[in-house]
């Protein structure tokens, strides 16, 4: 019988009371003592969009699974990893090694905070813009186009200096119905309207990026939930 695999399970981009957020497994395998195949396997298996696989805790190297293959970047796993490695350690990191990026990590006031430089390691989002979030609220998974991977949004207040936005993701391309929070995809909504936002995403993460001269960025709270085993 092969032995069972702890898997630490995070939510990121949690409101501030801890609630909602979306689940990352993050899997510890310092002495890579786990096939890549197996975490494929794995990986499907625990259902999430993505786990995380920590080669080395420090310096900080990762590799994150999502359902289909392995993928150089993705906002929530990395935000939940980064806090997840804080927590383990008792150290802050500052950086995180993905396939041969280096991926920037920022703490500020409780949020934790990921950096890219280079989008071109994002996975690519249509970006859809609605009238109001009632639009954003009424639609269903199910009324969504079979394989579009969107993110769809709309502002609930432009006028303030960090605008507010309502979003939600739908991804049945990748065999997911509805993401929770979408890490990535607002990373690319504040790139292409330059400008800093906070985003009320699925049924109630919260989501901030922001775009400054260094890349772009996306923060949020993170909790860890009860731990999983295969």
């Amino acid at each position: 019988m092969s032995q069972r695999i702890d898997v630490h399970v995070v939510h990121v981009f949690t409101d501030k009371n801890g609630d909602f957020g979306s689940p990352t497994g993050i899997i510890l395998d310092e002495n890579s003592a786990i096939r890549l195949e197996r975490r494929q396997e794995i990986t499907v298996q625990l259902g999430f969009s993505e786990t995380v696989f920590i080669n080395k805790l420090s310096p900080a190297d990762v590799s994150i699974f999502a359902q289909q293959k392995e993928i150089p970047f993705a906002g929530a796993p990395l935000v939940g990893t980064a806090w997840f490695i804080d927590n383990l350690t008792g150290s802050q990191t500052d950086v995180i090694r993905c396939q041969e990026n280096e991926i920037k990590i920022v703490h500020d006031e409780g949020l934790t905070w990921v950096i890219a430089e280079d989008l071109s390691i994002l996975p690519k989002w249509n970006l859809e813009q609605l009238d109001s979030e009632e639009e954003i609220e009424a639609l269903s998974p199910d009324d969504r186009p079979p394989r579009e991977h969107s993110y769809v949004w709309a502002w609930v207040d432009q006028s303030l200096k960090v605008g507010k936005v309502r979003a939600r993701t739908f991804l049945p391309d990748w065999g997911i119905a509805e993401e929770e929070a979408n890490g990535s995809g607002s990373m690319l909504l504040a790139h292409k309207l330059g400008r800093s936002l906070l985003i009320k995403h699925g049924k109630g993460s919260y989501v901030r990026a922001t775009v400054g001269s260094t890349g772009v960025a996306v923060g949020g709270l993170v909790t860890e939930g009860p731990s999983l085993s295969v």
